[in-house]
């Protein structure tokens, strides 16, 4: 989450404020990844832009293991100026594996959620 929060977005600030403050209040498992969703404190401050995807750009905080050929990609929810869910997904079945690596990597095109590493 800190790697995803060190994205340069305007309500970077926020976004880590907030994120010290959440809860994670329910977690749910499908198959091929996973959904946290948070609760944000009312008295936290709220992002100017209410409904958005951080970690949804050209390069983009991924989670590379040596099962998966397309690694594991993020995505962080926004809704209504606060921390909503966090996804983490992969293309195929969720590996077995519990160690991996995290690495910012550059996407072939930013529709197309495969990746190639930085170097690339």
């Amino acid at each position: 989450m800190e790697m995803i929060l060190e994205e340069e977005i305007p309500e970077k600030r926020i976004l880590q404020e907030q994120w010290q403050q959440a809860r994670i209040t329910k977690r749910s498992f499908s198959g091929a990844g996973f959904f946290l969703n948070f609760n944000v404190p009312d008295t936290v401050p709220k992002t100017i832009r209410l409904n958005f995807e951080a970690n949804s750009g050209d390069t983009m905080v991924a989670a590379l293991l040596p099962e998966l050929k397309h690694g594991m990609n993020f995505i962080l929810f926004i809704r209504e100026g606060k921390l909503s869910m966090l996804e983490g997904f992969t293309y195929e079945d969720w590996p077995s594996a519990s160690g991996f690596k995290l690495e910012r990597v550059k996407l072939n095109h930013p529709q197309e959620k495969r990746m190639v590493p930085p170097e690339a």
